[in-house]
Order: C-alpha cells, then structure tokens, then sequence
C-alpha cells in the first residue's frame, strides 16, 4: 500500500513564521522594538528624541509619549516626596524621637517606591524590545490621549 499524498513543504511554514515575527522598520533606521525599548532606557530625554525623531511608526511613538509620561509623573512623585520630607523635618526637627522615625518610615517609603519604579522602567523596556504593545494604566491613557 503507498501513500501517494506528497508531504507538506516545510519551508513554506517557516518562512511565514519568521515573515511574521518581524518587526517593522521605522523612519529613523532601527526596527520599531529597538527604537521602543530606547524610548525608555535614558528617560525624558531618549523619550523626546523618539517621540520628536520618529514620525511614522506609531508603536516606537507610543512608547516614547509613554516614556515621557512616565518621567513626567516620576519627577513630580519625586518631587511631592522631597516637600514632605523636608516638611516633616522643619515641623518634627525639634522632636527628637518623632522626627527621626518619621524621617526613617520616609526615607524606607522612597526606597520601596524607586525599586517599584526601576522594576516597572526595566518591565517596559524588555516588553517593548519584545514588541509587545505594554500600557501602563493611567500613564498609558494620559500618554495616548494627550500625546498621539
């Protein structure tokens, strides 16, 4: 008994696997995941580059407004935990026993808060070099809405 039903071309498969695994190329030169991923790694400042270099490729602009964003809502965070701070001191400085530990719990806060956000900057910058679309809940919505 013979099987006459030819056996499927293997290499027609896999060329539309890897044809469909590819990134698009953007304006600027690099695919768009690496440009994505850049948009993050240097802040404010590789993020405006992108956003104002890249004209054409709306998922490298997508994450250079959300880097942008991001930063923005980082620097006034930070800058919100330094007024407390130094609230807290010249209202609690003379206190000697409440103004230390108030100053301890803010400064064990901070900590906490900038390991949350290097995990977060570090989660974006691999999802996007993986090419995947990550929005960021309210940053993501403020970045696309007011930004794109």
């Amino acid at each position: 008994m013979s099987n006459d039903t030819p056996a499927p071309d293997v290499t027609d498969v896999a060329e539309t696997t890897i044809a469909d695994e590819r990134t698009q190329e953007t304006s600027l030169g690099p695919d768009e995941n690496v440009l994505g991923a850049l948009s993050y790694v240097f802040g404010i400042v590789s993020g405006l580059l992108v956003y104002l270099l890249e004209d054409e490729n709306e998922f490298a602009r997508f994450h250079a407004a959300q880097s942008i964003a991001l930063c923005v809502g980082v620097i006034a965070l930070y800058a919100g935990l330094t007024i407390v701070g130094v609230t807290v001191s010249v209202v609690l400085g003379d206190v000697f026993l409440i103004g230390w530990l108030v100053g301890a719990g803010l400064s064990i806060v901070s900590l906490f808060v900038w390991f949350a956000l290097f995990l977060v900057w570090l989660y974006l910058v691999v999802t996007a070099f993986q090419g995947k679309r990550t929005r960021i809940p309210v940053v993501g919505n403020l970045a696309e809405s007011t930004l794109l």
